[in-house]
């Protein structure tokens, strides 16, 4: 929020970017999700209150940071799409990182794995073929998502996100 506050943006651009960030980031966003992750980590959730939680965990920080990068280009014709392209990719991160923790060791990883056993994983509450199966899919929806932006952006997402979209396929 002060790298905001200081940045050389118009003053309304700032306020719409300090904004952008509190929503996602704050009660409504990030912290909700967090706070569901942490009361329910040795109790069974269903798996749509699990997409829920990474969709504000996760998706949410993602999704605004996108959105925010329509927010300084000027481009409000794509600050919805973004931020749509934004929860999907972090579900899709999310997914992707619950079947890492699954199947990698700590060296391939580059983090400690095999944490995730009591928690509301996707592998756990799948099993690892099915959390593959929903992977695929919705890395399938981000690609046919980035197909649909303006060439340029696409070129840029695609360089970006080329060696994450299918990273849980190693």
């Amino acid at each position: 929020f002060e790298l905001l506050s200081k940045s050389p943006f118009r003053d309304d651009v700032r306020v719409k970017l300090i904004r952008t960030l509190a929503e996602n980031g704050g009660l409504n966003g990030m912290v909700i999700g967090q706070a569901i992750d942490c009361h329910f980590e040795n109790r069974n959730l269903e798996i749509q209150r699990v997409e829920f939680l990474h969709k504000h965990k996760t998706g949410k920080l993602i999704a605004s940071a996108l959105q925010m990068g329509a927010i300084i280009s000027g481009r409000a014709d794509l600050e919805k799409r973004l931020y749509d392209f934004g929860l999907s990719l972090g579900l899709l991160f999310q997914i992707q990182d619950d079947i890492l923790d699954a199947v990698e060791s700590e060296e391939e990883a580059g983090k400690p794995t095999g944490n995730d056993g009591d928690k509301n994983s996707f592998v756990t509450l799948l099993g690892l073929e099915d959390a593959v199966a929903e992977a695929d899919k919705l890395a399938q929806k981000v690609e046919s998502e980035i197909d649909s932006f303006p060439l340029e952006l696409q070129n840029e997402l695609n360089s970006i996100l080329e060696k994450f979209i299918y990273r849980h396929k190693k």
